[in-house]
């Protein structure tokens, strides 16, 4: 008893349309392969110049949270203090200042521009309104002092000038020592404060006499105030730990922080020579968005080729040839080029989530290629190659496209979530999946006639 024939295979109404999209794409093969690398080769240039990685995690939330609302509107009314931060640490302050000294001027003088470096209060911040910044009880001394000092100060405004000044000086240098004549229980402060402001004075006069910067009031000395030498200083309580403010002119983003923070840290490895007994880090808020971005960059591409190696060897072995496997990598690669500038021209940056969707495509994107070639290598015997790919296409290619359409779906429900971050990642990684299905649909197809065409000539 002799077996019947077999039944045909079923075609389901999308493999006429498969049918005729491969045929399309492989009628003309060399045209197919050019017109993809053509669009490739702009879309990676255009991501090169207008793709952005966003680093800040508040943009990464959903904009019509409360919470975010409200840290915009103080980001609006104070500022917003994200600088980069660079961190002296010495046992001497003097020594660190000297660093922070020498750190800033170099950078100053580089080739990245910042708007802000400072490791002290800027004065001008503050003018006019000192006062606001003097705890109770300097506030309580400069009272009294005031009224102490009440005839001189009516005397010095009715006839302002050095020799007044002087005068005035005299008087408490006087007075200190007449009140350590008699003994009287009091101390010599008036008579140490009249020496402070003639020190100072002095200083200031030999200052402007030998051509450097005698801006300097010494009237801190005389109402008993005093002089800190580490005063305005970003020191931490214990003054081993210097701080150093940096804000990038470029207004932020990855790419300029990266290279500020870059610059800093080369800036700082060629000090370590001078000043061995100082070290010194970068730190705040940029910094770490652009390690962390850095990392996720560095991670994505290990991972990203470890997975394109290990499946380059189980499709060498699974197929036992070589060239047909490295060209589906090489179509698989040119559609996440083309996702990518996809990318770049609707959301317009990457994101620490998003920049992971590569090294997903490259796991799930694979699958296509691996049905149709599997396909194509039964269907290819005694067949011309554009026939078999066509007969493949209309065979298999609507398994093929219900997969890649439950996958894409599957990530684009992701952007009915609030966390922006999830959201744009679902959008990125089903994008990617349908440019990668498209390219197996056309690329890969063509690409195959063009190599089983080679053989046959």
């Amino acid at each position: 008893m002799t077996a019947g024939p077999s039944p045909p295979t079923p075609v389901f109404p999308i493999g006429r349309p498969l049918r005729w999209l491969v045929a399309l794409s492989s009628r003309r093969p060399a045209l197919t392969v050019t017109a993809w690398l053509a669009v490739a080769v702009v879309m990676l240039a255009w991501a090169f110049v207008a793709l952005r990685f966003e680093t800040s995690m508040l943009r990464l939330l959903s904009p019509t949270a409360r919470y975010v609302t409200l840290y915009e509107q103080y980001s609006r009314n104070f500022g917003e203090l994200d600088d980069v931060m660079i961190i002296v640490e010495s046992g001497d302050v003097r020594r660190s200042v000297a660093f922070a000294d020498r750190l800033v001027g170099a950078l100053r003088r580089g080739p990245v521009r910042f708007h802000r470096l400072t490791y002290r209060v800027d004065p001008g911040h503050v003018a006019g309104q000192r006062l606001l910044y003097l705890t109770l009880d300097e506030l309580t001394s400069l009272q009294r002092t005031l009224i102490d000092q009440r005839d001189f100060i009516e005397r010095f405004a009715a006839r302002p000038g050095l020799t007044t000044l002087l005068a005035g000086i005299r008087q408490r240098i006087d007075a200190g020592i007449l009140l350590s004549l008699f003994d009287l229980g009091l101390d010599d402060r008036t008579s140490r404060q009249g020496l402070a402001v003639l020190g100072d004075l002095v200083g200031q006069l030999q200052a402007v006499a030998d051509g450097h910067d005698g801006d300097h009031s010494p009237w801190a000395g005389f109402w008993g105030l005093g002089r800190d030498r580490d005063e305005g200083l970003f020191l931490s309580d214990d003054k081993r730990l210097l701080f150093v403010f940096a804000d990038p002119l470029s207004g932020g983003g990855f790419a300029a922080d990266r290279e500020a923070i870059e610059e800093i840290r080369r800036r700082i490895a060629e000090l370590r020579v001078e000043f061995p007994d100082v070290s010194a880090g970068v730190t705040g808020g940029p910094a770490l968005s652009a390690d962390e971005m850095t990392s996720a960059f560095r991670d994505s591409g290990i991972a990203t080729l470890v997975a394109a190696v290990l499946t380059l060897a189980v499709l060498v072995l699974a197929f036992r040839q070589v060239v047909k496997p490295l060209v589906m990598l090489g179509v698989l690669a040119t559609s996440v080029i083309v996702s990518i500038g996809v990318i770049t021209l609707t959301v317009g940056h990457l994101t620490i989530f998003s920049v992971m969707f590569i090294s997903m495509v490259v796991g799930l994107g694979i699958d296509y290629g691996i049905y149709l070639l599997y396909r194509y290598e039964a269907e290819r015997a005694g067949r011309d190659p554009r026939d078999a790919v066509a007969l493949v296409a209309e065979r298999s290619g609507p398994g093929i496209v219900l997969g890649a359409l439950s996958g894409a779906v599957t990530f684009y429900v992701l952007m009915l979530t609030d966390f922006r971050g999830i959201r744009e990642f679902g959008f990125v990684a089903g994008t990617a999946l349908l440019i990668a299905l498209l390219a197996m649909l056309t690329l890969f197809p063509a690409a195959l006639v063009l190599v089983d065409a080679s053989r046959l000539g």
